[in-house]
């Protein structure tokens, strides 16, 4: 069951009322709807609850690409891919969208439907746009690794760690890959770290 701010239950109620019809107003509760579906996003088993509220937020006006790139990062994660490129599309239509942060996450979306060539293009994207972007980068560690081109997967990846050394997804995608070269001490660097990292993070 969702529990909302009161605040937000009164907003809610407005919102649904055939009398509100101004812009201003339509932005204020697209706004606090959004504020909600960040707040409630913290966790996952509201996932499906702050996707519902972005949705609100984006069908009440014309949504901004932020809003649209933030609803594709918890529709990655709730295992909805294809419905996260459709959004990031979507965004990139808008103007003043991250460009670079867009490819970058909609190059992951593809290639987590298997669609490689167009996750190649959106990595190559947002590498030229920024070539240390660590999203991409990790990205075109992965898309090597399922190619089986493990020296630039070492690459890309050792590039997104350096860049990201906080997130413990590349150097587990490091370790991933030193142990398919079956390089011990690859294996122990980026194993290790992958390991601290989530320990730190605990």
């Amino acid at each position: 069951m969702i529990r909302l701010h009161p605040f937000l239950a009164v907003i809610l109620v407005v919102a649904a009322s055939p009398s509100v019809a101004s812009a201003g107003a339509s932005s204020i509760i697209a706004a606090q709807l959004e504020a909600e579906g960040d707040r409630m996003s913290v966790d996952r088993a509201n996932l499906s609850e702050a996707i519902g509220l972005y949705d609100r937020a984006i069908a009440l006006e014309d949504p901004t690409p932020r809003r649209l790139y933030r609803r594709s990062q918890l529709r990655l994660v709730a295992g909805d891919p294809r419905g996260a490129i459709a959004d990031l599309s979507w965004a990139l239509a808008r103007p003043g969208a991250d460009r670079e942060a867009v490819f970058a996450l909609r190059c992951r979306a593809k290639r987590l439907v298997g669609d490689r060539r167009g996750a190649l293009a959106d990595c190559g994207e947002a590498e030229r746009l920024n070539p240390d972007d660590p999203i991409a980068n990790g990205e075109r560690a992965e898309l090597e690794l399922l190619a089986g081109n493990l020296g630039p997967a070492w690459r890309y990846a050792t590039t997104a760690s350096e860049m990201d050394s906080r997130t413990t997804r590349y150097e587990t995608i490091r370790c991933r890959i030193a142990q398919r070269m079956n390089a011990q001490e690859k294996i122990t660097e980026a194993c290790a770290r992958a390991q601290q990292i989530g320990a730190d993070d605990r």
